[in-house]
């Protein structure tokens, strides 16, 4: 497992340098892949990318995918007999019929069903549940805790209706593309050919619960991953911040890929924890610095917190031959 991260802010060189380390790869270990995984709307302009920055301008070892081509990939690879993959027109009809078949179980959406874009707004609704991996019990708990008189009750039973009838429908025989990753997670273990190539990773700023999934075992099995993500030079990548922040997005995906590593590699997460501690106390012994304020006493013990070292003799300890 290995996992190097290429910050800085927009602009600055990150996804110039990406592309640099997959053609010097590509140039010189020529009989092996090399994996490029962006955005599925950014695929065309990457291929582009690596085609203007190879020498020959053209690259036969380097395949740029996005995750659900990342799956399909692989389950052809492993002749995996997939459900067929439910388009857009395809939930647009299903969620219309079962809008219609349970009208009367509906209660705050019953008067909205024939409305222009309601099934549309439905559609997006549970895209977004089945990406982040929200189940209708989760949904019936969340309703329970709002109290049967509110609002947000009786939308939330209205909404896990309607999920609970679409996956009923869809099961046997469907899947949808935002359940691919979550199938891709079942097998990719099964899989030699992401043993065997370098992953990079370009132009996100996160990833769902799902594609963390994904990325735990991408981790666990290919020998190297690399990732740039776009945080200002100024700000400290590692510090937590509030969801208001400009690089809350980017510092976020930073923290959820550090605890993966330290939940994967025992000693990465006890270098980690020193990590923090000694940017901890640098912080603190430059802010101290700059006023004035501390002293080679005070330096001494800062250093011994982090590291837990024994002081060091003094002139008098070294003529007596006294320790400590």
């Amino acid at each position: 497992m290995s996992l190097q991260l290429i910050l800085g802010g927009s602009g600055t060189g990150k996804s110039t340098r990406l592309y640099q380390m997959i053609v010097e790869r590509s140039v010189q270990f020529p009989d092996e892949k090399t994996l490029l995984i962006v955005p599925e709307q950014k695929t065309m302009q990457a291929q582009k990318n690596i085609v203007m920055h190879h020498p020959r301008h053209g690259v036969m070892n380097v395949d740029v995918l996005s995750f659900e081509r990342l799956a399909y990939r692989i389950f052809e690879e492993l002749g995996l007999n997939q459900k067929e993959i439910l388009e857009d027109t395809g939930k647009s009809m299903i969620i219309r019929r079962i809008l219609t078949e349970h009208e009367e179980e509906l209660s705050a959406f019953r008067g909205n069903i024939r409305k222009k874009g309601f099934v549309d707004e439905v559609k997006s609704m549970l895209s977004e549940l089945l990406q982040y991996g929200v189940t209708p019990d989760i949904l019936r708990k969340r309703s329970m805790e709002m109290g049967t008189e509110s609002v947000l009750y009786a939308k939330l039973q209205d909404i896990t209706v309607i999920y609970e009838a679409f996956l009923d429908r869809i099961h046997e025989k469907y899947m949808t593309t935002e359940e691919v990753p979550d199938r891709l997670c079942d097998v990719i273990e099964q899989s030699d050919m992401i043993r065997r190539v370098h992953v990079f990773l370009d132009d996100f700023t996160g990833f769902t619960p799902i594609q963390y999934r994904l990325m735990n075992r991408i981790l666990q099995l290919a020998p190297r991953v690399v990732m740039t993500l776009n945080v200002d030079v100024s700000e400290n990548p590692y510090q937590t911040v509030s969801m208001e922040h400009l690089f809350y997005l980017p510092k976020d995906t930073i923290f959820q890929l550090e605890r993966i590593c330290r939940e994967l590699n025992g000693a990465y997460g006890r270098y980690a924890s020193l990590k923090t501690r000694y940017d901890e106390i640098m912080a603190y012994w430059k802010q101290q610095k700059r006023r004035g304020y501390i002293t080679p006493e005070e330096y001494q013990q800062l250093a011994e917190e982090f590291i837990g070292a024994r002081p060091v003799k003094n002139k008098e300890d070294e003529t007596n031959g006294k320790d400590p």
